[in-house]
């Protein structure tokens, strides 16, 4: 490849987009290109000379989206977009690096004017766990395509100016290097249950990125799994101020308030969380839990029957829908769903407790005790039912019942 085939610039918003770029900026310099970003901002209504002649210089125009960056591109004088379309009309070889599942989409109603032809560039999707294959694919694809416009010469007056900033960037782009590999450290450990040790390096990343919604909610999953859970909702909730629409971030929340107990915050949560991503099943079946265990049996039903229009094998479902079927006096379908439950994989002993209280209710009490029976064989604590009770996170209609059946035992 020509040393001109080499040369790259990033364009980014920099208040969103910063770390992905940097660690752009970072792959393509250790693998020999040759890569121009800017870390300093542009006046609005200005668009620095040096900056255009670098666009002009370089083939390859390498812009980076996540949810936001094209909100203000609605602005005549907006840098990103001043970038944007002189990158269109001088006919770069344009990548754009999609983050945090972006999409075009999204954006259909930003994309005016000569923004309209960003849609039909090949984009690459970044995902942040599979970092390294994505740059692998964005230098042996998307940066051997040629730009189709002519490559101009920056003036040399302004080489010094020029390499000034790539200076600049580089030494931000080795600072944020040691923070990203604190995160790898602290992600390694987290993997490997060292949970003290993942929070010491996510606290150095915080440190440096205080306003970096991930890294909350990295550090809250390992204060979460050390069962800490104010620590974790602190981080969850911090993640949340800092992106309102972060569904992993609002999810992680209402886990911890369901681990507190406190069932009506984290319906809100998981209702919050589905509004993000209504694709999700298994949190239809936590909001339908929450609400279950607040008695709204029947709301807890409409989310499990959600649940399962979306994964009809879902074994999870049919045992808190048969509960909460129970809980409402609706034994037949209790029964029903007890029994696709133990089909479909869930809870043994859940679903065969359930069956059997079932059984009782509507008065196979043969069938009942011969079920109850089979749990006391694989542990005679089913004897007290208010111990089950506590095993299973039964609602009291459900003890109730396995109190009078025990009874009969």
């Amino acid at each position: 490849m020509s040393e001109e085939n080499l040369r790259v610039f990033i364009s980014y918003r920099r208040d969103l987009s910063q770390f992905i770029a940097r660690s752009i900026f970072l792959d393509l310099r250790t693998h020999g290109y040759d890569v121009f970003m800017d870390v300093h901002s542009i006046d609005s209504g200005t668009f620095d000379t040096v900056i255009a002649n670098q666009i002009a210089a370089r083939p390859h125009f390498v812009l980076v989206l996540v949810r936001g960056s094209l909100d203000r591109c609605a602005e005549p004088d907006d840098w990103l977009r001043k970038e944007i379309e002189m990158a269109i009309g001088l006919q770069r070889n344009i990548v754009p690096v999609l983050g945090d599942n972006y999409t075009f989409k999204a954006a259909e109603s930003l994309l005016t004017g000569t923004l309209a032809e960003l849609a039909r560039y090949n984009a690459l999707h970044l995902i942040h766990d599979y970092f390294d294959e994505g740059m692998e694919r964005l230098r042996s694809r998307f940066l051997k395509q040629p730009a189709r416009g002519k490559v101009m010469k920056p003036p040399t007056k302004e080489m010094d100016k020029a390499l000034e900033i790539i200076n600049a960037t580089v030494r931000l782009s080795d600072t944020q290097e040691k923070i990203n590999q604190h995160i790898e450290q602290g992600n390694r450990a987290y993997r490997d249950g060292k949970y003290d040790e993942a929070v010491a390096h996510f606290n150095e990343a915080i440190y440096a990125h205080p306003t970096r919604s991930t890294l909350y909610c990295s550090r809250g999953w390992a204060h979460f799994q050390r069962q800490q859970w104010m620590a974790a909702l602190e981080d969850f909730s911090k993640a949340v101020q800092l992106d309102s629409n972060s569904a992993p971030a609002i999810h992680a929340l209402a886990l911890t308030y369901e681990q507190l107990g406190e069932y009506a915050q984290a319906a809100a949560y998981y209702e919050r969380a589905l509004q993000l991503d209504p694709s999700q099943s298994a949190a239809y079946v936590s909001l339908g839990s929450m609400l279950h265990y607040q008695a709204r049996y029947e709301e807890a039903i409409e989310q499990y029957a959600r649940a399962l229009a979306a994964q009809p094998s879902d074994g999870q479902a049919y045992l808190r829908r048969g509960e909460s079927y129970f809980c409402a006096g609706r034994y037949v379908l209790a029964l029903v769903d007890f029994k696709r439950a133990r089909q479909h994989g869930a809870d043994g002993a859940r679903a065969t407790a359930g069956m059997a209280v079932t059984n009782y209710a509507l008065k196979e009490v043969g069938e009942a005790v011969r079920l109850w029976a089979a749990l006391l064989a694989q542990d005679g604590s089913y004897r007290d039912a208010e111990w089950a009770g506590r095993q299973l996170r039964w609602m009291p209609p459900l003890v109730a019942a396995a109190r009078k059946l025990i009874a009969k035992i």
